[in-house]
């Protein structure tokens, strides 16, 4: 098979297997709690930690998104009783965000699941040597850059 081919077939995989983590991001769940939450919402209720208090410009560079996308997941966040916002005492214009006792307990029970699941995909992936997957995480950031270079 050419290089040109090959380069097809793996992009060809590359998008199916994008499409397929995003359907998996994007359906609801629940979590031992009573609201339905979807992972991009607790992932940002973990990135915010059981002990922090980033900015929501702190938070937007975490996670890569915009600051407006950090504010509307925090105001969703916030009426569903995980997060705290508080205006900075020392600048109004900048914004902080904590968790809520209900937020900490679910921080703490999808850090359990976190490992578990990373667990499973250890053995999962068992085939591949400490080495592949180094190079599998490099394949993936070289890709992340080569898609934000053709936008």
């Amino acid at each position: 098979m050419e290089r040109i081919e090959l380069i097809q077939k793996l992009m060809k995989e590359h998008t199916r297997s994008a499409a397929v983590t995003v359907s998996f991001l994007d359906k609801p769940r629940k979590y031992g709690m009573d609201n339905s939450l979807f992972m991009r919402e607790v992932h940002f209720v973990v990135e915010i930690g059981p002990e922090g208090s980033p900015t929501m410009g702190e938070l937007a560079q975490r996670l890569n998104v915009t600051q407006g996308a950090v504010t509307q997941m925090a105001i969703r966040l916030e009426k569903k009783g995980y997060v705290a916002r508080a205006k900075d005492a020392g600048d109004k214009r900048v914004t902080t965000v904590s968790l809520t006792e209900k937020g900490r307990t679910l921080c703490a029970e999808h850090i359990a699941y976190d490992h578990s699941e990373f667990s499973y995909i250890s053995r999962f992936l068992s085939q591949y040597s400490e080495e592949d997957l180094k190079r599998l995480i490099e394949y993936e950031a070289l890709m992340g850059k080569l898609f934000l270079t053709r936008t």
